[in-house]
């Protein structure tokens, strides 16, 4: 019987550790959504402009390619 009573005694012990961190971990998570929220305030516009040139970029690729495709097959470029 003193044995189950080990067995509890450590299982009581180890919840509360476990407790502990799944609050840290929890405050974490907050604090990290936070910050991330805080970034896209102070950042959003211009990640967005940089997309936009990274897309525009893509479509000059893209024309400069389909222009030299048909330059070397003979034809006229407008």
């Amino acid at each position: 019987m003193s044995e189950e009573m080990d067995i509890i005694k450590v299982k009581n012990e180890v919840y509360g550790e476990y407790e502990e961190l799944l609050m840290e971990r929890d405050a974490v998570r907050k604090e990290s959504f936070l910050w991330k929220q805080e970034y896209t305030r102070v950042f959003g516009e211009r990640i967005l402009q940089i997309f936009e040139k990274k897309i525009s970029c893509i479509k000059k690729k893209k024309t400069i390619a389909f222009c030299q495709v048909a330059k070397n097959r003979g034809e006229t470029v407008d």
